[in-house]
């Protein structure tokens, strides 16, 4: 039963897709004594999900795919490393939780408030072990 008394028994639960996966690798290969070079990704698939729990008719997300990466040079030892870092390459915007407005009686409005993730972000980063 929701906010607004309506039943919903038998809807599959907010942020619950049917299917999700992911996959990743992660491979180094030395470039001589000194250094070497890493690569990584991931892909995540998400089926479609209801984002909210207050009525059967809640806001749907559809299905997605996100593919994270990156490139490093390093110390072997791990010391030091540089890496250039992608996240969320495919620019993939999805709604991960919504609801009504806040301080409204459930029930009444029409507008959503959303959460999402973020867009593409490409980053360096620095690492160092002392």
């Amino acid at each position: 039963m929701t906010t607004s008394g309506e039943d919903i028994d038998g809807r599959r639960a907010a942020r619950a897709p049917e299917f999700a996966a992911n996959a990743a690798f992660d491979w180094t290969v030395p470039m001589g004594d000194s250094i070497e070079l890493g690569l990584n990704g991931n892909i995540q698939y998400s089926g479609s999900y209801f984002t909210n729990e207050d009525s059967i008719s809640d806001l749907k997300q559809d299905s997605y795919v996100s593919i994270d990466g990156s490139i490093s040079v390093g110390d072997p030892e791990g010391k030091w490393k540089l890496s250039l870092v992608g996240v969320n390459l495919t620019d993939e915007i999805w709604i991960n939780t919504s609801g009504g407005r806040p301080f409204l009686e459930p029930g009444v409005g029409d507008d959503l408030v959303v959460t999402q993730n973020r867009g593409r972000q490409v980053f360096v980063e620095a690492a160092f072990k002392f």
